[in-house]
């Protein structure tokens, strides 16, 4: 409906949006002189106040192999816009399908003052141009977080941003809060995604409650930092310290080289050297039913397949970050820092590994961001 304009009954008058500013001196429309009533003016007068509602569109830019399901994104960005308008605490910040779906997701990090924001977020359905949308500046309409949804599926995830005031290290499935032992404050480090652990050798360590029991398959991923040592380096171990009872993954074993295996059932030297290179990201997959083993390294297969015995039988609650059980000898320290330590019960594709390496280690060639839009 257009504009009506009744003279002298000025207070009849109604608008509809879009409409040319009117003139109120007898003529039909507006010229550049008037007071001209804005777009925004009549929302504002119709509506109440105008939504402060703002979206960001993230398309994933790179080439996925495939269609991977439940990927908890890693969204990582500085952007001053979200730091305009997003409230210091962040709660105004979730994440939606471009439909308005919201997503599950856990918010890292946030600061107002740069706008910086790292995030976990639980695409259900990833390919090469899959959109999502983080959206922010009114609390009213947020959807929470929901960090154990973020990870479903995982028998655990630790971030390792943990700042060792108390022994607590936070599982973010919410399942399994590990016990840090020897540990200090200065011992948080800024790491490869946010903040990081360093182990500093001798009795460091974070235990908690093995996940993993009996011959069936998993991944065990991590991001480490390895210094030159001469010791053996305990990163991950699960369970007894008996012929096929544990899975033990060290960053060096018996000589230069990452090492996995199963307690006497082992592979034991994949000739695979991290000391010294900086952050790095380490995939063991296990496939279980065929006992087969498959090392990564920042997304590339660089050990096996190998194939273990069988025999294969995980037991205990025992579970070790930066050390090993005593039955495994002295000098298990690890020397290193740890972060983004994560345990599943099933053996990751290749496709998934080469995604998350890249995601992770160089999120401006995994995603991009679009402009501010009102949703």
């Amino acid at each position: 409906m257009r504009a009506i304009w009744s003279i002298p009954l000025l207070a009849a008058c109604s608008f509809t949006h879009g409409d040319p500013p009117l003139r109120g001196d007898g003529g039909g429309s507006a010229d550049a002189s008037d007071a001209a009533m804005t777009d925004a003016a009549i929302d504002a007068a119709i509506d109440g106040t105008p939504s402060t509602l703002r979206a960001k569109t993230i398309t994933i830019t790179a080439t996925v192999g495939g269609t991977l399901g439940d990927f908890p994104l890693w969204f990582t960005v500085t952007d001053p816009d979200i730091g305009a308008r997003a409230q210091l605490d962040g709660k105004d910040i979730f994440f939606t399908t471009t439909a308005g779906v919201p997503l599950d997701y856990q918010i890292q990090r946030w600061t107002k003052s740069s706008g910086r924001l790292d995030a976990w977020v639980r695409v259900p359905s990833l390919a090469t141009n899959t959109q999502i949308q983080v959206r922010y500046g009114d609390l009213a309409v947020a959807a929470a977080p929901d960090a154990p949804g973020t990870f479903a599926g995982y028998a655990a995830v630790w971030h390792l941003e943990d700042t060792l005031n108390n022994t607590m290290v936070v599982d973010a499935t919410g399942q399994r809060n590990g016990t840090a032992s020897m540990l200090q404050p200065a011992d948080q480090k800024v790491a490869q995604l946010g903040g990081g652990i360093e182990f500093s050798g001798g009795s460091d360590q974070i235990s908690f409650t093995n996940p993993i029991a009996g011959s069936g398959a998993h991944t065990i991923s991590l991001w480490v930092n390895q210094r030159t040592t001469t010791n053996n380096d305990a990163m991950v171990v699960l369970g007894n310290g008996d012929t096929n009872e544990a899975r033990w993954f060290h960053s060096r074993y018996n000589g230069a080289t990452i090492a996995v295996g199963f307690y006497t059932n082992d592979f034991a030297n994949p000739n695979e050297d991290i000391q010294g290179d900086g952050w790095t990201l380490l995939h063991w997959v296990y496939e279980g039913a065929n006992r087969m083993t498959r090392i990564y390294r920042d997304g590339a297969l660089v050990a096996g397949p190998f194939q273990h015995a069988n025999g294969v039988d995980t037991m205990g609650n025992t579970g070790l970050l930066g050390n090993a059980p005593s039955a495994f000898g002295t000098n298990m320290g690890l020397n290193a820092m740890l972060d983004e330590v994560r345990i599943i019960g099933i053996a990751r594709s290749p496709e998934w590994i080469a995604a998350e390496a890249l995601d992770q280690k160089t999120p401006t060639s995994f995603y991009s961001v679009g402009n501010e839009e009102i949703p």
